[in-house]
């Protein structure tokens, strides 16, 4: 697992140099490589659905809702339902993820490989959707990220390599968990809600954050009077372990 904070540094030492060099997805690459990581998708559209199922994608202002605000290392993604994705994706209906950038938690707020720039820029993200611009944010499973609380506090790590990304942790050190998640972390989540009295369905505790699971979610939330959105964040983990 890599630091959210040095990836984010790490597109600087790009700034300048020609799209025609590096794209966004490169861009993208090469500062993983860089905190040593290294990973190769077939462009943004494919890095979406990396994250999407390694992770958690959501507006920027879901983000801000439930972190505080959209944390350094973030990628950043411009989601646009126009047809255009390449063909093997159209069938799973999410849209096409034209571009890829990471949020830098300073400057002009973003970095990214830029075509109609031509070359590796800073572009203004102030944790609001852009009409046109950077409307998802992703939070992979494979980044920590520093972020507040959901109620406006001071910034906390999220899941280090020695920090378990879910029960056991304050909840701040949980993963964002929403509709199309998977893994242990969502299994943990799913066998809470049960041992609360949550029905599941016949699925039960399977590691696959679905319909269901987003259904038991939401009722829940409801029921602890906070905002039903779905998403298992911060705030949802705290209510679920009766943290403050």
């Amino acid at each position: 697992m890599i630091d959210g904070k040095k990836l984010a540094d790490a597109g600087f030492r790009y700034l300048g140099v020609p799209y025609s060099r590096m794209d966004c997805q490169a861009f993208a690459e090469q500062c993983l490589r860089d905190c040593g990581l290294e990973k190769n998708l077939a462009g943004s559209n494919a890095w979406f659905r990396e994250v999407m199922k390694n992770g958690a994608v959501m507006t920027p202002e879901e983000c801000v809702r439930e972190l505080g605000k959209v944390p350094a290392g973030a990628f950043l993604f411009i989601l646009q339902q126009d047809g255009g994705e390449p063909a093997k994706y159209k069938p799973d209906g999410l849209g096409n993820a034209s571009h890829i950038g990471i949020c830098t938690g300073r400057g002009e707020g973003a970095i990214h490989s830029s075509a109609s720039r031509g070359c590796v820029a800073e572009s203004r993200f102030k944790g609001k959707s852009i009409s046109g611009g950077w409307n998802r944010v992703g939070l992979w499973n494979e980044v920590s990220y520093d972020y507040g609380d959901g109620k406006g506090g001071s910034p906390e790590p999220v899941a280090g390599p020695e920090t378990p990304s879910f029960p056991g942790s304050a909840p701040a050190a949980r993963p964002v968990l929403r509709k199309g998640s998977r893994g242990e972390a969502v299994q943990a989540l799913q066998e809470r809600l049960m041992e609360l009295g949550y029905d599941l369905g016949s699925c039960g505790a399977d590691g696959i954050f679905g319909r269901k699971t987003r259904a038991a979610v939401r009722a829940f939330q409801r029921n602890r009077g906070i905002r039903a959105d779905g998403i298992a964040g911060p705030v949802t983990w705290g209510e679920l372990y009766g943290e403050e």
